[in-house]
């Protein structure tokens, strides 16, 4: 039996938003018997790299994971959810510490995600300065200044359990005179209030909705099964997700 690890606490409900969303997606494909659920390890860690909205601090953001990971050696997956913290990742973690870690971005690339589409990725304003999701094609853009200001407003808002309809209806204007066809949610944050960005004509597609199926997927796989998805992912996805041209010192 594989054994899924996520590493949740950034965002602060990120973790019961996610074991929710995979338990349902079980319940709903399996008879409900207790032995037909996942083995999941969830650790809920307090970052204090992510703690202010904005702003990301990078080096202490590495320590914190290299603590947290040493308690999921034993998983044949880890799932990191926050999106920001992907952005270190290569340049600061080996590629053996890197081998089972599963992003969400990559998650989205391995979805029914339409390259040919204009996307609108809406993120935390370190994982746009990153380019997180710049992968998934030439047709992803990000949010200008303005709307940037007002995402990290309504990302503080969501951390305090606060209602912030100002995001959604400038949002809403926005995607519109820029004629997007799709839009990712690229923050933890707003899978908790994913219902905000649910737009007419406007495809919406949740990281946390495909990890769920993905988890359902793997849990059925064999052994070799997993390592034939594993060298595929190496060859689709970019160098800066699995290559590594320096091990830390």
């Amino acid at each position: 039996m594989k054994k899924f690890g996520i590493i949740a606490g950034a965002g602060s409900m990120a973790g019961v938003y996610t074991y929710k969303a995979i338990i349902e997606y079980f319940a709903q494909s399996e008879q409900c018997k207790d032995s037909s659920f996942p083995h999941l390890k969830i650790i809920n860690y307090p970052f204090k790299s992510t703690d202010k909205t904005g702003v990301f601090d990078k080096e202490l953001s590495v320590k914190e994971i290299k603590s947290v990971l040493s308690d999921m050696e034993d998983c044949d997956y880890v799932f990191i959810l926050c999106n920001s913290i992907h952005a270190v990742m290569s340049s600061y973690f080996s590629s053996k510490e890197l081998s089972k870690i599963i992003s969400l971005p990559q998650l989205v690339k391995l979805s029914d995600f339409d390259s040919s589409k204009k996307t609108l990725v809406v993120s935390s304003q370190s994982s746009g300065e990153e380019n997180l999701f710049g992968f998934l094609g030439g047709n992803v853009s990000y949010l200008d200044e303005v709307m940037q200001d007002k995402m990290n407003a309504f990302i503080q808002d969501t951390i305090e359990n606060k209602k912030n309809t100002e995001l959604t209806l400038a949002l809403s204007d926005f995607v519109k005179s820029q004629d997007y066809e799709q839009i990712v949610l690229g923050c933890t944050e707003l899978y908790t209030s994913h219902e905000s960005f649910i737009f007419e004509n406007l495809k919406t597609i949740n990281p946390c909705d495909i990890l769920a199926k993905f988890i359902y997927d793997e849990n059925k796989k064999s052994v070799k099964e997993h390592e034939k998805l594993m060298s595929f992912m190496e060859k689709i996805f970019p160098s800066y997700l699995f290559s590594y041209e320096k091990e830390p010192g």
